[in-house]
């Protein structure tokens, strides 16, 4: 059979590539938006039936569109619209009957199409459809023909029928114009140009491409973002040395912010303050919830600002200073501040893991806060996970062991409860979810998968979060940024089930604040929580973290038993405020 390529709308230098491709009759169509109905009565296999229905067609959106299927029903073979440059072997694609791309990770793309002979089935219904004039979009005309979703696949290798399919748009449009995440990858075909200008960076991706070839370039790329990351870490470190901020204004002002504050305390005569970092979210969460007397401190990168702190401090005379997590610069105020009042009790409450020996931050300054209180300078060291409590006494530490909970004021649970509404799909709600190891993004999106009709919402919702969920295909929703507690809160409280099944943990204060709402929330089993209370432990802790069948199975098992579980945990969470507000009451009196 006669290979057709058809060029619509090709320019020169466009005629010139294609013309690498062997065994092709090629055909080009530069048609003029104003004289389509003429230019089409020039082409054979156009009818006069067809020509009716283009003119009917005349003033609606998907007109062009309309005409490319037409041509690709008609004509068969390849259709390419615009600028193409052909980089890799088409041959293999050429088997299937019908196929499509998507140009972003959710948007199907006309401009390159492929039809193996003549009046196409699929392509004759996708026509159809569009002379419905119901639909507006080619992905949204797409889904109704085939029965799929495609605008939820995040760009995804779309099965659309037998011998059809839509490919990923790293297969023909890599160049990542709409600042959407793109990449070439070894499945480049072709690269589309439009009149858009390149960024600096994708000129880079583009030239570099050019020299490794597809083969090549994701091994080369690797290779860089690794050098890249090295020399970003070291400049981050040096400038920190220099006691250089690109954050300078903001930090002053915090620094400026804490001394307000502990005016006030000042007046009020309080006997302890609690020192926290109110960019960390889920540290300033659990201090709200144990401690009084907070004083929001960020990183301290100059000794000006120490001593200045350290000056407001002593002067509210008070007997101890609780640090709630520890940032740069905390060690220096600590330091002057028993230099200048060695009475006062200097205390850390840690929120880490030692599992995050792997992140050198977190356990440089881990390592800081033990030396401290080796040097006699931090008088307790405390931590909310009970088996690095357990290792630290072992060691002969002063230490206690403060149990994090999660209170939330009537006011509030009002507030996060009030808009929720009745829902047909199950939703399943994946928040503070990362791509780095610890949170397990990866394993709980594909349980979700598994689960009949469900709707994942997920934030932060990453490029990397929808691409896989595409891959699974599962429908998510979600905000690419972190959000407020509140708004978190009332996320959390329209789901059916919420999730947090990660490796690593302290005491987590999602799963809590979840319940509280009255949402079951799956958890890793890396924490002290629901101890007494095996059946809630049951239902509500994944043994296996990495086990996808698991975490889906008690998915399923928690939906099912939803109101034993909110009454189980009523009464274990009576029982465990009692043990939180004792455990700090006796870390505050050591």
């Amino acid at each position: 059979m006669e290979k057709i390529l058809t060029c619509f709308y090709c320019n020169q230098k466009s005629e010139e590539e294609y013309k690498k491709l062997k065994n092709f009759k090629i055909n080009v169509l530069n048609i003029e938006e104003q004289n389509i109905i003429s230019a089409l009565k020039n082409i054979k296999a156009i009818s006069a039936e067809d020509l009716k229905k283009v003119a009917m067609l005349k003033d609606h959106p998907l007109l062009q569109e309309y005409i490319r299927f037409l041509l690709l029903y008609r004509i068969g073979g390849l259709l390419v619209i615009g600028d193409f440059e052909l980089v890799g072997n088409l041959d293999p694609l050429l088997e299937n009957d019908f196929f499509i791309a998507y140009d972003t990770e959710n948007r199907i793309c006309s401009n390159m199409m492929w039809s193996k002979g003549k009046n196409n089935v699929y392509i004759q219904k996708i026509l159809e459809e569009m002379e419905k004039k119901e639909a507006l979009n080619i992905t949204e005309i797409l889904s109704k023909v085939f029965d799929k979703k495609l605008d939820t696949k995040f760009c995804s290798f779309v099965k659309l029928a037998k011998n059809s399919f839509a490919y990923p748009y790293d297969y023909f449009y890599p160049l990542d114009y709409e600042k959407c995440g793109k990449d070439f990858s070894e499945n480049t075909k072709a690269i589309y140009h439009n009149e858009t200008k390149l960024s600096k960076k994708q000129k880079l991706r583009l030239k570099v491409f050019r020299k490794t070839k597809p083969q090549g370039y994701p091994y080369f790329m690797n290779c860089f973002q690794a050098v890249r990351f090295q020399l970003a870490s070291k400049k981050y470190h040096i400038l920190q040395k220099m006691g250089k901020d690109i954050c300078k204004k903001d930090l002053e002002e915090s620094v400026t912010n804490a001394c307000e504050i502990l005016q006030t305390y000042k007046e009020k005569k309080v006997s302890y303050i609690t020192i926290h970092n109110p960019r960390w979210m889920g540290v300033t969460s659990a201090t709200k919830e144990l401690f009084e007397n907070l004083v929001p401190l960020q990183e301290l990168r100059s000794n000006s600002l120490i001593d200045l702190v350290c000056t407001k401090i002593l002067e509210t005379q008070v007997e101890q200073v609780v640090f709630s997590g520890f940032c740069h610069g905390f060690e220096k105020l600590a330091k002057r501040l028993k230099e200048q009042n060695p009475a006062i009790k200097l205390k850390c409450f840690w929120h880490g893991s030692h599992s995050q020996v792997l992140e050198e931050e977190n356990w440089k300054i881990n390592q800081e806060v033990i030396l401290l209180h080796k040097q006699g300078i931090i008088d307790v060291f405390a931590s909310c996970k009970e088996s690095i409590i357990s290792f630290y006494k072992a060691q002969g530490y002063k230490t206690c062991f403060v149990q994090n909970t999660v209170r939330l004021d009537k006011q509030l649970l009002e507030n996060v409860t009030l808009e929720k509404k009745e829902h047909i799909q199950t939703k399943i709600g994946l928040y503070s979810a990362g791509t780095n190891w610890r949170k397990n993004m990866y394993s709980q999106i594909a349980a979700s998968s598994l689960i009949p009709g469900a709707v994942l919402d997920i934030v932060p919702l990453s490029f990397e979060a929808k691409k896989f969920a595409g891959n699974c295909n599962l429908e998510v929703t979600g905000i690419e940024h972190g959000l407020k507690r509140e708004e978190l809160l009332k996320r959390m409280a329209q789901n059916d089930i919420n999730l947090y099944v990660t490796f690593s943990e302290c005491a987590p204060m999602l799963p809590i604040e979840s319940l509280e709402v009255g949402i079951p929330c799956l958890t890793g089993n890396n924490h002290h929580y629901f101890e007494g209370y095996d059946q809630l432990k049951e239902y509500l802790i994944v043994e296996r973290e990495d086990d996808v069948i698991a975490i889906k199975q008690k998915i399923q098992n928690a939906l099912e038993h939803k109101q034993e579980i909110l009454m189980l945990y009523q009464d274990w969470k009576k029982e465990y405020d009692l043990k939180s507000q004792e455990s700090v009451k006796s870390f505050l009196a050591m």
